[in-house]
């Protein structure tokens, strides 16, 4: 998943100021720096933004990075401030008021500013797969009753429960588009393998995770495996 979002960041073309919405330990606030860019890392865990700091400063690019604790759905920033956003890992997923946190992110843009998000997808091939040819009646009537879950997340030794709410790709596509953005470009990740499947050390696994990868990777932007992965990830421009 890391090496498709990397990519991703890419095809952006990251340049300017950039905005990491829910940058978490930093991951993708270093690349983007490293890359040259002046990069604002928010995050609503003062733990998280810690520890990015001290990523930071170990590989000596605290001096781009400014890092910010706030929400997906209250930026406090002046509209027109950034040329790219991120949203990578799903932030947008844990903002109970997502509507918000979209138009946010396209009022936060410059005019031809471009937004990077990926989000955990409702409608997950493998999830549904498990759950129908597993037999799982609880399991199923609960994805085809809500769009909406907790779950537990680690932040260092703490657990935290979090309200999560899954998109479908048809559902990020309107939103975006009520948000103003255009040029929408919506693909999957992990339509194949779980998350977990990633870190299965046994040789046979990897090689078939490799291919599967390969097939995706060809696969990615093309109904109907653009709207099955585990995540949704999405391009758009102001």
């Amino acid at each position: 998943m890391r090496r498709v979002e990397d990519a991703c960041v890419m095809l952006t073309g990251p340049r300017g100021l950039v905005l990491d919405i829910g940058c978490g330990t930093g991951r993708q606030a270093l690349l983007l720096a490293g890359l040259g860019c002046e990069v604002v890392a928010m995050d609503i865990s003062l733990g998280m933004l810690l520890e990015a700091r001290r990523r930071a400063l170990r590989k000596g690019l605290a001096g781009r990075i400014e890092f910010v604790q706030a929400s997906a759905d209250s930026l406090p920033f002046k509209p027109g401030t950034f040329d790219r956003a991120y949203a990578i890992f799903g932030a947008f997923n844990h903002a109970p008021r997502y509507r918000r946190a979209f138009r946010l992110a396209h009022e936060v843009l410059r005019p031809g500013g471009r937004l990077l998000l990926t989000v955990l997808n409702r409608y997950q091939l493998t999830l549904w797969l498990e759950a129908i040819l597993g037999r799982r009646k609880k399991q199923l009537r609960r994805l085809l009753s809500t769009d909406t879950c907790y779950m537990t997340v680690r932040y260092g030794r703490k657990r935290r429960r979090l309200w999560t709410k899954l998109f479908s790709a048809r559902e990020l596509g309107r939103l975006l588009r009520s948000a103003g953005f255009k040029n929408i470009r919506i693909g999957g990740i992990l339509v194949f393998l779980r998350p977990k499947f990633s870190y299965e050390p046994r040789l046979e696994l990897v090689g078939l995770e490799a291919a599967l990868a390969s097939l995706e990777d060809r696969l990615r932007w093309l109904p109907p495996f653009s709207a099955l992965g585990t995540y949704l990830i999405a391009l758009a421009d102001k």
